[in-house]
């Protein structure tokens, strides 16, 4: 998804039908957040932060203030500060259906896996399962399994929709970088070129 959200910006030619651009996948970001579905939601926000669409300053810069805005917000609850607390809070409140943020959950499995031995040894020595750390790691998953079973999204299915998703073009970073320099160049500040003058 965030592939295709940087090759949507970045593929699209004239400045303002870009500029529109940013502003629905903003919007997309914030009605992910409102059915909290966090993963998506996080996957809009990093191709929105990806360096070619971040550094189109001409654009951005026409972009409502109030967009910008609700972006800083979304922004801020994805944020990996301390230890993600602002997402954390978000998703022990969010009622089912929810899909979390599986960066999160990852993290938190590799935690405990890392930190935790698979096996301990018993009074008399003997190696013994760490039955600890495997409840863990399995009170982890059955959270996030809990969020999506207790209840189901009612969307119909939009077999149209979807085809076209799926036939969407996902361009490499190298290519949106290209593409990036090409609809907006590097502007070129004073001081640039010192070293160059007298030369030769």
């Amino acid at each position: 998804i965030s592939r295709w959200v940087a090759t949507e910006v970045c593929s699209t030619q004239d400045p303002k039908a870009r500029r529109q651009v940013l502003v629905k996948l903003i919007h997309l970001a914030h009605k992910l957040h409102m059915i909290r579905n966090f993963h998506s939601m996080m996957s809009v926000i990093s191709g929105l932060n990806m360096v070619c669409v971040e550094r189109l300053e001409g654009t951005w810069t026409k972009v409502p203030a109030s967009e910008r805005r609700l972006l800083r917000k979304l922004e801020g609850l994805m944020s990996p500060a301390r230890n993600y607390a602002l997402y954390r809070e978000a998703i022990a409140d969010a009622k089912p259906p929810c899909v979390p943020f599986i960066g999160v959950v990852l993290k938190d499995l590799t935690v405990v896996h890392d930190t935790q031995p698979s096996h301990v040894k018993s009074p008399s020595g003997e190696s013994m399962v760490n039955y600890a750390k495997f409840r863990d790691l399995a009170l982890i998953i059955a959270r996030q399994r809990a969020l999506l079973r207790h209840a189901a999204y009612s969307y119909a299915a939009k077999p149209d929709v979807a085809e076209v998703l799926r036939a969407a073009p996902s361009l490499s970073e190298r290519a949106l970088y290209d593409l990036s320099f090409a609809i907006e160049p590097r502007v070129r500040r004073a001081g640039d070129d010192r070293g160059s003058v007298g030369g030769g």
